[in-house]
């Protein structure tokens, strides 16, 4: 009967998560809860999902700021949810309380006038009627509170904390609202669990406001702000207004809360998807669209293909998703559109209908992938289809998407950054009161763990043992800390994941801007699903900048227009360049473990490359599945199978279990459920519990049909060992096409590649190895120049580039399969331009003005034109980008003198 209940998602205020406080309110037999966040519904999702798990019907609410009182002090008011037009009501009078300055968000009495359909207003002692009443100014808060009601459905909250005068407050509040004629109902705007967690509150209240840990600047002064049993919040009642009182008190109070109930699917939309609009018969349009797909990529004759499509529609009409694969095709096009490279990651490769529609580039039939894994009957909720973008341009595909469905239909995901151990012990540090220069010390020794480990890592780790932090005042600092563990801590916008939905998402959930000055749903990615929106990532990679930054080179150097989905995708010498494994700035495949895994698979096709993915992995190598499939590979031993019924299934990986694909076939094979209920079965093993369920089910369905327990065992014991481990075959064979493409890149051109990577540092690797590569393929590096350098690395001609930055010598020629280096002259006809931008600190402006106002005869006429500080004309000076210049003007007799010899040249750039 919790009507006021703030939780960890009021960013520093609450102190509890919205599972603890449902779990608390059936531990004290609350049949209702409401969560009432400060200033938005960021926990609502969890609440709802929380309280129907432990039993308690939710309430939603939000708890608004109204700006500063007439006396000082922030006015706030709790306003209530009733219904599904209540819900929508709330979600947009947060939408609008945002739209102001971000992080400041402030509603009025007025802005919830206009969104008062289904909304209850709560009238506390915080809200300018409540500080009327505590002002003993009855006239006032009587004008205040008729002025309440002439906008919205209005109650008083009467609240006792039993600090100085709260008794009286609430008294009067009552009196208030029994001779106004408004219902009254008991709060206790709560913001923790029990009274043993005051001092987090206390320390979140001074954190957030910036301030010393001091009674004047805290909220909640008393430790009463807990979740009380309906008895206790009676008892409290009765001592400031009577016991007569306090049973209407809280009869009202379960009255209200029983009309503020609201349903998941009913109110919220939960049971259903709330897709896009894509016109009538979307099931029709996904079903022509893939007939010419079929078509268009060769496979209208193919009898395989035929019958996985029909295997696909019928899952998709099944779930009704049909609109959601429009959407998607559409949003994948309409990137493509604007000239962004887009590919698809993940699971979803293996659907036919994703290759057939152009979202995917990889056929899922060539590669042995099965649509279960993506999309099954045993599934629920939305398919998730990941877009790779180049990251430097992953924005611009935002706005397009935005563009396309509109600003009321799209939206951002946002994210929770949650306190870890050194944003822990920096807050409470700086709460009691800390110097700067030691909380920071003490921050930084400790790694990045969790708050909770604090103390655990004091203990266990030698170094922080031996600094003695864990003794005096620190202890009750680290105490307090690993107390906020996990506590939401700001919001930020999900780094890739955005909403496409329809007319009625402004209903579902409330926006804010985010601080790239996107529209960001107040909900994280999981809630946002639970909610039936569709959720569409779009994944900015530099490997896909650094490969559109090549083939732009290569183009605008006069090499042609390159079409990197349509090269050859089993070229010789590509495979020869990998095998060598020469492949720093190759899409995973650069790392030395990467390496080392290539040149003993040495991989001869895209199948090749698509083990080597997955086998790559911290599963597959913790659990030693790469040892026994090299052997076999190598000769060294014969595949082993457990069961003869399996060698199809596991041929390819030489019998070792590697893809999540395969522990689907292996399931079906022995207990012939399908390959739907075998996704179901495998997504169980990721847990003891799933597995102790599965392994009785798959038992029995094995035995009955006809496998010896002795097979059944050792089968059941690969599943367990390498089922939760394996990895995605689609998301492999996803990457392994960008893998080949930017192989394929470096062995045929290999001045634009590394121009590319240089540009977009995709890698794990410094320039300087970057670069060593690059010499070592016969790229020259020509050196930085203020007439022909420009903002990023560029292919140059030699014959047009002037000196060398160093030694331009070819490397080895490779093995048979042409994988080495160019040599002789070939090596020699481009080279890369070292950017304007590698040089430390320049602006983005200065670089354009560089550009702009270029050829400079001098450093004089570069001085006077360019208009750059005086700090980066050093660096340039340093790093050799006027050499050229004073090298052609050097024997004109009006030439200016040279400058200073270019020593330092490290230090002036990057």
């Amino acid at each position: 009967m919790h009507l006021h209940v703030a939780s960890a998602y009021s960013l520093r205020y609450g102190a509890a998560r919205p599972e603890a406080l449902a779990r608390r309110a059936a531990e004290l037999g609350l049949e209702t809860l409401a969560l009432t966040d400060r200033d938005g519904l960021y926990g609502a999702v969890r609440h709802v999902r929380a309280c129907r798990d432990a039993g308690v019907r939710p309430v939603l609410g939000a708890d608004l700021a109204l700006g500063p009182g007439p006396g000082g002090g922030e006015e706030r008011a709790v306003v209530l949810a009733a219904g599904r037009a209540g819900w929508a009501s709330l979600c947009r009078l947060v939408t609008a309380a945002h739209a102001g300055e971000r992080g400041r968000p402030v509603a009025s009495r007025e802005l919830v006038g206009e969104h008062a359909d289904g909304l209850v207003v709560l009238l506390g002692p915080w809200s300018d009627v409540g500080r009327a009443v505590a002002a003993r100014r009855p006239d006032l808060a009587a004008r205040r509170l008729a002025a309440w009601r002439a906008t919205a459905e209005c109650a008083l909250e009467i609240v006792d904390h039993h600090d100085v005068g709260d008794g009286h407050r609430a008294a009067r509040m009552l009196a208030l609202a029994r001779s106004e004629g408004v219902p009254a109902v008991l709060g206790n705007a709560v913001r923790y669990l029990e009274p043993a967690d005051h001092p987090v509150a206390q320390v979140l209240d001074v954190t957030r406001r910036l301030v010393p840990l001091h009674r004047r600047h805290l909220d909640d002064r008393t430790g009463h702000a807990y979740l009380k049993s309906e008895e206790r919040m009676r008892r409290t009642a009765a001592l400031s207004c009577g016991a007569e009182e306090a049973d209407a008190l809280v009869a009202a109070t379960r009255a209200l809360a029983e009309r503020c109930v609201l349903d998941p699917g009913r109110d919220l939309g939960m049971d259903e998807v709330h897709l896009p609009e894509t016109g009538a018969d979307p099931y029709g349009r996904l079903a022509a669209r893939c007939a010419e797909g079929l078509a268009a990529r060769g496979l209208d004759r193919s009898a395989e293909a035929a019958r996985r499509l029909d295997h696909e529609l019928g899952i998709i009409a099944r779930k009704g998703l049909a609109a959601y694969f429009l959407t998607v095709a559409d949003a994948a096009g309409l990137i493509r559109s604007r000239g962004i490279r887009c590919a698809i990651r993940g699971s979803g490769a293996g659907s036919l209908v994703n290759h057939l529609l152009g979202i995917s580039d990889l056929d899922p039939l060539r590669h042995d992938l099965v649509m279960e894994r993506f999309l099954a009957d045993s599934r629920p909720g939305l398919p998730d289809i990941d877009l790779d973008v180049e990251s430097a341009r992953r924005l611009e595909a935002y706005r397009a998407l935005f563009d396309r469905y509109g600003a009321d239909a799209t939206a951002c995901v946002s994210m929770m950054e949650t306190y870890r151990a050194r944003s822990a012990i920096r807050d409470v540090g700086n709460a009691v009161g800390l110097p700067p220069q030691e909380i920071d010390a003490i921050a930084k020794a400790f790694p990045h763990i969790r708050a909770r480990q604090i103390r655990a890592a004091l203990a266990d780790l030698p170094e922080l043992r031996q600094s003695n932090l864990g003794q005096g005042q620190l202890e009750v600092v680290f105490r307090i800390a690993e107390r906020l563990d996990g506590l939401p801590r700001h919001i930020a916008m999900h780094p890739c994941g955005v909403l496409l939905s329809n007319a009625t998402l402004r209903d579902r959930t409330p926006v804010e801007q985010s601080a790239l000055g996107f529209p960001m749903s107040q909900f994280d990615k999981d809630d946002v699903e639970a909610m039936g929106l569709l959720k569409l990532d779009v994944i900015g990679v530099r490997m896909q900048s650094a490969m559109a930054h090549a083939v732009a080179e290569v183009e605008r150097a006069g090499g042609g227009r390159i079409d990197l989905e349509a090269v050859p995708r089993d070229d010789p010498s590509t495979f020869g360049l990998i095998r060598t494994s020469r492949t720093l700035g190759c899409f995973q495949i650069e790392s030395p473990g990467q390496r080392e895994l290539i040149g003993r698979l040495q991989p001869r096709d895209l199948d090749d490359l698509v083990i080597d993915i997955s086998l790559f992995r911290p599963g597959p190598v913790a659990s030693d599945m790469v040892t026994p499939y090299l052997d076999s590979r190598e000769g060294l031993r014969a595949p082993a199978y457990p069961h003869p019924d399996l060698e199809p299934v596991l041929r390819e990986s030489l019998g070792v279990i590697v893809f999540h694909e395969q522990v689907l076939r292996v399931i079906d094979v022995f207990t012939g459920c399908g390959l739907s209920d075998a996704e179901a079965a495998r997504r169980s093993l990721a847990s003891e519990e799933g597995q102790a369920v599965v392994g009785a089910w798959f038992r029995e369905h094995a035995l009955r049909r006809g496998y010896d327990e002795a097979s059944v065992e050792r089968v059941w014991r690969m599943l367990t060992a390498f089922g939760s481990f394996g990895f995605c075959k689609a998301h492999a064979a996803s990457f392994a096409l960008p893998t080949y493409q930017s192989a394929w890149l470096k062995r045929h051109h290999p001045a634009a590649f590394f121009a590319g990577v240089l540009t977009h540092d995709p890698g794990m690797y410094p320039k300087r190895a970057i670069l060593d590569d690059a010499r070592h393929y016969g790229v020259p590096i020509l050196p930085l120049d203020v007439n022909r350098s420009t903002a990023d690395w560029h292919v140059e001609p030699v014959s047009q580039g002037g000196a060398v930055a160093g030694p331009a010598n070819a490397g080895p020629s490779g093995d048979a399969g042409g994988g080495g280096a160019p040599s002789g002259a070939a090596a020699l006809a481009h080279g890369i331009r070292v950017a304007l931008n590698e040089v430390k600190g320049i602006s983005e402006a200065e670089v354009g003005r560089i550009v702009e106002e270029r050829p400079y005869r001098s450093l004089t006429d570069f001085w006077r034109r360019a208009r750059v500080s005086r700090p980066i004309v050093e660096r340039l000076v340093l790093a050799g980008g006027f050499d050229a210049l004073y090298d052609a003007v050097s024997a004109s007799p009006s030439g200016s003198s040279s400058p200073p010899p270019p020593t330092g040249r490290a230090e002036a750039t990057r």
